[in-house]
């Protein structure tokens, strides 16, 4: 399953699209997350929080989905 995040400048056209963020979890639970960061004022790299929230349901809607979905996948096999 994977997450993207994509950006787009306000009045930008949707071919400018650009990927802002990613997050892959696997089957088995393991998952690979890049955000985009920026330096702080103290030089560390700093995560947009609002972004990274945001990032947090989208990625937590898609687990949910993903388990519903995994729930009724027996009966739909068996034709339920």
């Amino acid at each position: 399953m994977t997450v993207e995040t994509d950006y787009v400048e306000m009045g930008g056209k949707m071919e400018d699209v650009k990927l802002v963020a990613r997050t892959v979890i696997r089957l088995d639970g393991d998952s690979t997350s890049v955000l985009p960061t920026k330096p702080g004022l103290d030089g560390a790299l700093a995560v947009d929080m609002a972004l990274y929230e945001m990032r947090q349901q989208n990625v937590q809607v898609a687990i949910n989905y993903r388990a519903a979905i995994l729930e009724r996948l027996p009966g739909i096999l068996r034709g339920q």
